[in-house]
């Protein structure tokens, strides 16, 4: 149980000593490599899935910057909880016929396109938090774009205007000033501005 310390017994030098130890609170996601010729990254809400095809363009475009990129925009997915608010758009739609149907599958499209521009613009504090630099994964997604697998999407929008918004959130990280521990805290997660579900 999170907070809650746990006792565990050891013995040392002959004697039985009582250490308590308390959980930290942290994200909990799981990691996957996906093997075969796939070019796919994502997240099911608990496990991050990135395929081998894409874990290595990204280490060729950006090195572990790069991968790290591809990483932390996965697991912002995670952080916000796109999965479960999604899920309960899509359960809905499941059951919707005619024009309350039509209306859903916008609302649908609408969340997924904010839910990946949420996940861009946390990522790039994830990073600097992290000690990645940001623009390697910059230089990825390029190269993504060029390649036609994610250069438009309607749940996706513009590469363009996402590597923009990416660098000027990445210009509010460095702004901003980091804590006793050199950590820089994201708005989007005390739930300003757009960022909030």
């Amino acid at each position: 149980v999170e907070d809650r310390p746990a006792f565990w017994h050891m013995w040392r030098g002959g004697q039985m000593l009582t250490v308590p130890l308390t959980p930290v609170a942290s994200c909990r996601a799981r990691w996957q490599i996906m093997a075969g010729n796939a070019d796919h990254a994502g997240s099911d809400g608990l496990t991050v899935t990135i395929s081998v095809d894409i874990a290595n363009m990204a280490i060729e475009a950006g090195g572990d910057d790069g991968l790290a990129a591809v990483a932390a925009h996965e697991l912002a997915h995670i952080m916000l909880e796109h999965r479960i608010n999604l899920g309960t758009i899509e359960s809905r739609l499941r059951s919707a016929r005619g024009d309350e149907a039509r209306e859903l599958r916008k609302t649908l499209t609408a969340a997924q396109r904010q839910a990946e521009q949420d996940a861009d613009l946390l990522s790039q504090w994830l990073l600097t938090n992290a000690g990645y630099a940001s623009e390697p994964g910059l230089a990825f997604y390029k190269r993504l774009a060029s390649r036609e697998l994610i250069s438009y999407s309607p749940i996706h929008g513009s590469w363009s205007k996402r590597t923009a918004a990416m660098r000027a959130e990445q210009a509010e990280v460095m702004a901003t000033p980091p804590d006793a521990d050199g950590l820089r805290a994201p708005p989007l997660l005390f739930g300003k501005g757009t960022y909030a579900w």
